[in-house]
């Protein structure tokens, strides 16, 4: 791997007729006897072909779990066996693939294509041919492609699902195969419920942090590392893991070269306080650091045809002013950045008490960002395009209990716009992202909302791996984030909650946000319910419940009700529609392990998503009373439309 700086750096295209329109840096090999697979010379690539069957891994690439680290040749011939021989140990092995890369599988009749966990490698296909390439613009330099008109009225749509700017040209999206033959892509993440969840926050940091520092330990070795600290969180978290390998990287901040930083250049301001902050640290860690200064020569700016050259390689591109300071300052060839991007999608951002788990979420979060681009006009195309992107990518069916919204944020906002970022880059420098590893996605999405927000796992494997990052706590013994990260967490009552669906004989888990259960709208039918279940701890006595639904309508008898019911016994009910303030329940003469049972039932058949609103139920408050007394009432409360039983 090289620091090229040439056109389609570390690219690729594979196509059945020869091409013209190739950069001089570019080979060619013959592929299946059918394919021309044109490459960048300095891109890394490993080619296995046996039984008519050719595998391709383009891109740099490792596998591994918590026993071996399989590379090259050795990874090929792994995936060449699962894939002819237990395809779901393969797709398996896809989750401890780290890197940055493309999977092409050719066989006589078939082509599959895969990316790696986030799509930092970018692939765009064509419809209307058989062409498969890094860079969309180096499909257009050698075919002719029309401009698509959806695009170009909505300005930012081609950062969404497939669309892309041209017509016959699509994007592939993380967690979706690439049917090659039928050009059509097939969701193959998640297909179960997510395996990390009975593991115990222990366990789970545990293993994030083994599979991060191994990657750290694998690249830093064969390549020259660079690794950039800024005066945020996530860049803290890197430095944290990569400290036991401090001798094999080379650690930048940006930095203005003048401290005089005028308010009206944001920038600059911004980059002068992580140099503050990153001036800090420094006084805590030993590591081979420096400041990148910028303003250090008069107008540093790329000359015309290297810009020409940038704005080929990537479609969004906001770096053009790094690329010149990456040339002075790390010159030399082999250059991989270890990038500390990624770790919002482990933060639920999109996902808030008001939003449900629901693909309307997805839509509105698209609108929002288009709006100024949407008019009326489009109105009625854009609700037909959307609904038919909405169903290719599978938004409006149950995805074992994965929050949509976290879904999207992942394939969509990160998988196309992100991989857009690094493209614009590849002119400088390589890039190796940690957390693109979908094992460690994965884990890091089994952690409970709360905990999620409040960002315990990077504050985790921060405290195990250089803890002093987290600082030193005032007149105590704990540090900062131990003494407060009890407090943090201790507001999750509930972390998930159970749907029946009643007509299809469904049991489906869901993640709680903000202590509420409610009943999704594709699940609105007679007699479905969400439930979530509490185990009383104390050896005898009483256990307060607060409960609220915030829906109230006098027209609206016999819609919805929440029951609590005692082992398997209904002691409450009440009818959504007729108390809309705090419900304080007594339950009595409790005994431990006793299960409480708080659901919610849908009485008819709804289908408007007003009801999935108007069903949710938010568990306020629990707390436990231990006493021997036995009362004659076994349960009290406050609102006066339940009715006790």
């Amino acid at each position: 791997m090289a620091r090229i700086n040439k056109l389609y750096p570390s690219g690729f295209i594979l196509c059945e007729n020869e091409i013209k329109n190739i950069p001089p840096s570019y080979q060619k090999i013959k592929i299946a006897q059918k394919f021309n697979y044109y490459f960048e010379e300095t891109s890394e690539k490993n080619i296995y072909t046996e039984n008519n069957l050719t595998i391709i891994i383009h891109g740099h690439s490792v596998y591994i779990d918590y026993k071996e680290i399989i590379e090259g040749n050795m990874l090929l011939k792994k995936l060449y066996n699962e894939y002819k021989n237990d395809y779901d140990e393969f797709l398996n092995s896809l989750d401890y693939i780290a890197g940055r890369y493309v999977i092409m599988l050719i066989g006589d009749k078939s082509f599959e294509v895969f990316q790696d966990a986030v799509g930092a490698r970018s692939i765009y296909y064509t419809l209307d041919r058989n062409v498969i390439s890094s860079h969309i613009y180096l499909i257009t330099d050698n075919f002719d492609y029309e401009l698509n008109p959806l695009v170009k009225d909505i300005k930012g749509l081609d950062q969404y699902f497939d669309t892309t700017m041209f017509e016959n040209i699509n994007s592939l999206v993380p967690n979706f195969k690439l049917d090659f033959i039928d050009k059509k892509q097939i969701r193959f993440f998640p297909r179960q419920l997510n395996r990390y969840k009975h593991l115990s926050d222990e366990e789970r940091v545990n293993n994030i942090m083994y599979l991060w520092k191994e990657q750290i330990r694998y690249y830093s070795k064969g390549y020259k590392a660079l690794l950039s600290i800024s005066g945020g969180n996530d860049s803290r978290v890197s430095l944290a893991l990569a400290y036991d390998f401090k001798k094999d990287i080379n650690f930048f901040t940006y930095s203005p070269v003048n401290e005089e930083v005028k308010s009206d250049n944001i920038s600059m301001e911004i980059l002068y306080k992580d140099k503050v902050i990153v001036d800090k640290l420094l006084q805590l860690v030993d590591i081979n650091h420096q400041f990148i200064l910028f303003g250090d020569e008069a107008n540093t700016r790329l000359d015309s045809s290297k810009e020409e050259i940038i704005n080929k390689n990537s479609t969004f591109n906001d770096q053009d002013m790094l690329l010149e300071y990456y040339e002075k300052y790390y010159p030399e060839t082999n250059v991989i950045h270890i990038r500390s991007n990624l770790l919002e999608i482990a933060r639920a951002h999109n996902i808030t008490p008001r939003k449900t788990n629901n693909y309307r979420e997805i839509l509105n979060t698209i609108r929002h960002r288009l709006t100024k681009h949407w008019t009326d006009i489009l109105d009625e195309k854009m609700k037909k395009y959307e609904m038919k992107k909405i169903e290719e990518y599978n938004y409006d069916e149950y995805l074992y209990g994965y929050h949509l919204l976290d879904l999207f944020h992942w394939e969509h906002r990160v998988g196309r716009w992100h991989t857009e970022v690094l493209n614009g880059t590849d002119y400088s420098y390589e890039t190796m992202l940690p957390f693109n590893l979908r094992a460690i996605i994965e884990m890091a999405l089994s952690f409970d909302i709360t905990k999620r927000k409040n960002d315990f796992l990077f504050k985790e494997l921060i405290n195990k791996s250089l803890p002093i990052l987290n600082f030193p706590g005032a007149n105590s013994l704990k540090n900062i984030y131990e003494s407060d990260v009890s407090e943090k967490i201790k507001s999750s009552i509930i972390n998930n909650f159970v749907v029946v669906n009643q007509e299809n004989n469904l049991v489906l888990n869901y993640e709680a946000m903000g202590n509420q259960l409610y009943i999704p709208e594709k699940f609105l039918l007679k007699d479905a319910k969400a439930y979530v279940e509490l185990e009383f701890k104390s050896d005898s006595g009483a256990m307060l419940l607060e409960l609220l639904n915030g829906y109230r309508s006098s027209v609206a008898n016999d819609y919805l009700k929440y029951e609590v019911i005692v082992n398997n016994k209904t002691v409450l009910y009440e009818d959504m529609s007729k108390w809309n303030m705090p419900n304080t329940i007594y339950l009595y003469n409790l005994k431990q392990s006793d299960v409480i049972k708080v659901q919610v039932v849908c009485l008819r058949n709804l289908s408007v998503r007003s009801w999935e609103l108007a069903s949710k139920l938010k568990i306020r408050r629990t707390e436990e009373f231990a006493t021997h007394l036995v009362m004659d009432q076994g349960v009290t409360c406050t609102s006066p439309y339940s009715v006790l039983l």
